[in-house]
């Protein structure tokens, strides 16, 4: 009998830690759980960025962080890690040709070789997940080095810069003012 409580409680247990995994995972279909994974990865980004410009870590270990980053970010907005939920009808291609529309001035840009790498739809997000890693290191940038003689005014601001990046890039992640359908040929015939 004392395994079979033991048992019981251990399923119990897993029940419940089942449930607590489901209250923490994160959906790509909710804009306040994109906005955590925005920044997260804003953190990780600031962190390596400050930490390779004081040299507490060299440019090879802060370039090997920066891809690790980018490669979380992708899976992530892909559905691809534990704990984050895809979107049906959004995660994947939809989302991808609605990345291209937002950044379609970068990728215009770009060598054709390199436009012709943005094919797929992890090629797209990969080069969103690079365009906002850019923006957060010009915005810790900037931080770093615009002299405010006021600590308050200077904490205010960078948390001001901070969110409103949050925000640019969560709008895009989950499509904000955009229709629900994106049809393919609508945005760049033949791509995606």
């Amino acid at each position: 009998m004392p395994d079979q409580a033991a048992a019981e409680n251990s399923e119990g247990t897993n029940q419940q830690n089942g449930e607590a995994k489901q209250k923490h995972s994160l959906s790509l279909g909710n804009a306040e759980d994109v906005y955590q994974i925005c920044f997260a990865f804003i953190e990780n980004v600031s962190e390596i960025f400050v930490r390779a410009s004081t040299g507490e870590i060299t440019s090879e270990q802060a370039e090997q962080r920066m891809e690790n980053v980018n490669e979380w970010l992708t899976e992530a907005l892909l559905g691809g890690i534990d704990g984050v939920e895809a979107k049906e009808g959004w995660t994947g291609a939809p989302l991808a040709r609605s990345l291209i529309a937002d950044l379609s001035g970068d990728i215009s840009k770009l060598p054709r070789q390199a436009q012709e790498m943005l094919s797929s739809t992890d090629g797209v997000i990969m080069f969103a997940a690079i365009r906002f890693m850019h923006e957060v290191q010009e915005m810790v940038s900037e931080i770093n080095h615009v002299p405010e003689t006021d600590a308050d005014k200077a904490i205010e601001k960078q948390g001001r810069l901070l969110h409103d990046l949050c925000v640019k890039w969560t709008d895009r992640f989950v499509g904000k003012g955009k229709p629900d359908i994106i049809l393919p040929g609508i945005i760049l015939p033949g791509s995606l």
